[in-house]
């Protein structure tokens, strides 16, 4: 079985760090200012913009480090 992506693996991340917090897409999109398919693209594993990962990150009340550090530990190349 195939390894997800670096991406694949932070949209995954993205997400169960979002409904942890309770939040749908549509309630994130609108607090970073971005749209519903902006945070779906994120989560499917599109092209991340390190910025944006980051403020998303912090409006979940997430450390962005625990995604890096696992993808670290994993060998994956980001």
């Amino acid at each position: 079985m195939k390894k997800p992506t670096a991406n694949k693996q932070i949209g995954n991340w993205l997400k169960k760090k979002r409904e942890e917090a309770g939040q749908s897409q549509a309630q994130l999109a609108m607090v970073i200012g971005r749209s519903k398919s902006f945070i779906g693209r994120y989560e499917g594993g599109g092209m991340l913009d390190s910025e944006e990962f980051v403020k998303i990150a912090h409006v979940l009340k997430a450390n962005p480090h625990e995604i890096v550090e696992r993808l670290d530990s994993q060998k994956i190349r980001i």
